[in-house]
């Protein structure tokens, strides 16, 4: 599921929005760690491409040498408990300032960080006031690009489903991995299997590399 989202301004005076209290922007992921490991900690779904390390890490190592920044969004409750949390880059292509998840084509299942109790019930407006918010804090930004996302996850449906998307151009499907002794019996198939080897002898040629257990 792929989306792409410009900022179109609406006239929220009256509607107070239920739930969601306020959001915060913040322009480093370090900030936002503390926040993210409490949210991690008390059950937040997400998908692995958006846990703090790996975002962090990539980062650091990828997204930081070409020119893209941090951009986090939380937004919160009336207690100040976290709700949700988008880690996103800022990055510019040509004339465009736009806010995409860490990753790029790389970043297959992308699920920002929900807490699920929120997620189960926002609705389309409280997510039309959270892009208004975004747009209002951050004048420059053109687009929120949101590609490669889940409808659902360990059964819950993608909050983001409730705006405007198209379907995305492949899929992608989730396996369970079951250890057996007996690979005749693994769910994973010959081919898959050579293709794993093949992959494991090319890095167990890096420095560092430590293989796991057969």
């Amino acid at each position: 599921m792929n989306f792409a989202l410009r900022h179109e301004a609406h006239d929220h005076s009256g509607h107070a929005a239920p739930r969601l209290a306020r959001i915060e922007v913040l322009r480093r992921f370090e900030d936002a760690e503390k926040t993210w490991r409490a949210l991690d900690a008390a059950g937040a779904i997400h998908s692995p491409y958006q846990g703090f390390d790996w975002v962090t890490l990539w980062h650091r190592h990828v997204t930081r040498l070409r020119g893209a920044a941090p951009l986090v969004v939380i937004g919160y409750d009336n207690h100040d408990y976290p709700l949700f949390l988008w880690p996103l880059v800022l990055q510019h292509r040509g004339p465009l300032a736009f806010a995409t998840y860490v990753g790029g084509k790389h970043s297959t299942l992308n699920l920002p960080v929900w807490r699920p109790d929120y997620a189960n019930r926002v609705t389309a407006f409280e997510l039309n006031l959270i892009l208004d918010q975004i747009a209002r804090r951050l004048p420059e930004l053109d687009l929120l690009v949101l590609l490669s996302q889940p409808t659902a996850w360990n059964g819950l449906a993608n909050p983001l489903t409730i705006l405007p998307h198209q379907q995305a151009s492949d899929d992608t499907y989730r396996l369970n991995l079951v250890a057996s002794p007996d690979p005749a019996s693994s769910n994973i198939s010959q081919g898959m299997r050579r293709r794993l080897r093949k992959k494991e002898n090319q890095l167990a040629k890096l420095p560092g590399y430590r293989g796991l257990p057969h």
